[in-house]
């Protein structure tokens, strides 16, 4: 291997750490903000974990930080705690989103992270949804 290649795999592996880094401190982020939700409404991890179908350790992960938490079960813990879709995500309100983007792709967003929760109720794979499979 040249020392081109070495410094082309060093440079790929230290990227590949930087993008892991950050997608770990943005799951810890939206996870103290989903744990400040339940808590504030006394919601359980048990609660929780049974109304979106999935195992109590999958949402103790995302309390602790630990695991990644996807928009689409972000959105039905919002409408579960009555708290802002975007705040839990992003730390931001709603209405301070808006103000950055427009309609059109604010109702973007919205159907694109209803459609997965949608298809788990139904008990699709979002993939087959995406292709016209029943």
């Amino acid at each position: 291997m040249t020392s081109e290649s070495r410094t082309r795999v060093k440079s790929n592996q230290v990227k590949k750490e930087a993008r892991r880094a950050s997608k770990d401190a943005f799951d810890a982020a939206v996870g103290k903000r989903v744990v400040q939700a339940m808590d504030d409404r006394g919601i359980t991890v048990e609660k929780v974990a049974a109304e979106l179908g999935l195992t109590h350790g999958a949402v103790s992960g995302w309390r602790m930080g630990r695991a990644h938490i996807h928009p689409s079960d972000v959105r039905l813990i919002a409408e579960m705690t009555g708290r802002d879709f975007f705040w839990l995500l992003t730390g931001m309100t709603s209405d301070k989103i808006a103000a950055h983007v427009t309609e059109p792709l604010m109702e973007t967003i919205e159907l694109t992270l209803t459609i997965p929760c949608l298809a788990r109720l139904a008990g699709l794979k979002t993939g087959a949804l995406s292709m016209g499979v029943s």
